[in-house]
């Protein structure tokens, strides 16, 4: 599926996922926007997307397992 992007990332301490994926939001258009025109510049994200904590090491295998075995990647 080339119109959404999925993560599962580890970090330290305890911040709020919501933190994490407007930071990743941030640096990800800043480096797509290097390499259009101005003139092309556009909005690359939309405002949703799941931002959970995952309970457990089982959630993250299976998450990265989802991720890893998409049909489109």
């Amino acid at each position: 599926m080339g119109n959404h992007v999925h993560l599962v990332v580890g970090v330290p301490e305890d911040p709020q996922p919501s933190s994490i994926l407007g930071d990743f939001k941030s640096y990800a258009s800043r480096a797509l926007n290097q390499h259009i025109s101005e003139s092309q510049a556009r909005r690359w994200w939309t405002e949703s997307g799941s931002k959970h904590k995952l309970p457990n090491q089982w959630a993250v295998l299976a998450s990265i397992r989802y991720v890893v075995n998409q049909d489109h990647p």
